[in-house]
């Protein structure tokens, strides 16, 4: 075996380790979108249910007060539930 012969293995080698690699963080990237992209969808769809309470709760609550509750505790459920399902969407 020449120096050739084994500086063109170890070059083979390492392009093949390194296309691997980007293989590996193609699949992580793609993954992790795939993640984000759910999580959007799913906190769109409780923010337009969301949304839609509050048009409701203004509208039949005739009370100031009465709907200022009301209004603050829509606005802290959301909040609750989309930080809860993002965090549990994250670590899967």
């Amino acid at each position: 075996m020449t120096k050739q012969d084994i500086l063109n293995t170890t070059k083979e080698l390492y392009l093949k380790k390194a296309e691997e690699v980007k293989i590996a963080i193609n699949k992580d990237i793609k993954r992790e979108f795939e993640k984000v992209v759910r999580i959007g969808i799913i906190a769109f769809i409780f923010l337009v249910i969301f949304i839609i309470l509050k048009f409701l709760t203004s509208r039949y609550l005739s009370n100031k007060d009465s709907y200022y509750t009301v209004n603050k505790i829509i606005k802290y459920r959301f909040y609750l539930l989309v930080n809860n399902l993002t965090t549990f969407l994250l670590q899967i």
